[in-house]
């Protein structure tokens, strides 16, 4: 792997600072719960969709399938590619 540079790293943890941290209480963990059982979830993708329903987020950027279907039935807009990006308006 190519050294990215000083610059390029700073950019890199600029971005990472600007990303916002939700808490996972008792009840996003229910609503993950639930979201396993129905769609028989990964506990780290429950958990993600989960903290997405628990906070009103209604955009989810992701490139893993498993959240094709079941971001659908749980009213998040799923962002797999460039061009869904550029369709988001808020």
């Amino acid at each position: 792997m190519k050294y990215a540079g000083k610059s390029r790293m700073r950019e890199l943890f600029l971005m990472l600072n600007s990303l916002a941290m939700f808490e996972v209480g008792a009840e996003t963990v229910s609503i993950a719960e639930e979201l396993m059982l129905n769609y028989n979830l990964l506990p780290n993708d429950a958990l993600i969709l989960a903290t997405c329903k628990y906070y009103g987020i209604k955009y989810l950027a992701s490139l893993d399938t498993d959240f094709e279907r079941v971001c659908e039935a749980e009213k998040v807009t799923l962002i797999n590619n460039p061009e869904k990006a550029g369709e988001i308006r808020f």
